[in-house]
């Protein structure tokens, strides 16, 4: 696989300081693990699919709730019948 860590320092490197990644939820869970993600964007329909969904992170390896990354609410927009929201991790002291 790719070392996400050195492509993300080869990226800054040269100035690209935001990149949207949407690659699954294998991928997603990695850069999450790894709190490799600085920002949160979570669209949202209002869409009810039940357990037979596909999930859009990857395990965690999350316990309990409170093993969680927390994060801070920064936005909700409205985008037709979907919802954008932004979110930042809080610091893991």
């Amino acid at each position: 696989g790719v070392d996400l860590t050195a492509l993300l320092k080869y990226l800054g490197q040269r100035d690209i300081m935001a990149l949207f990644v949407e690659g699954g939820p294998s991928l997603a869970g990695v850069l999450i693990r790894r709190r490799l993600v600085d920002k949160f964007r979570f669209f949202y329909a209002p869409k009810i699919l039940g357990a037979d969904a596909l999930s859009a992170c990857g395990s965690l390896g999350l316990d309990t709730v409170s093993a969680a990354q927390a994060m801070r609410l920064s936005g909700v927009q409205q985008l037709d019948h979907d919802a954008l929201i932004t979110a930042y991790p809080c610091s893991q002291d």
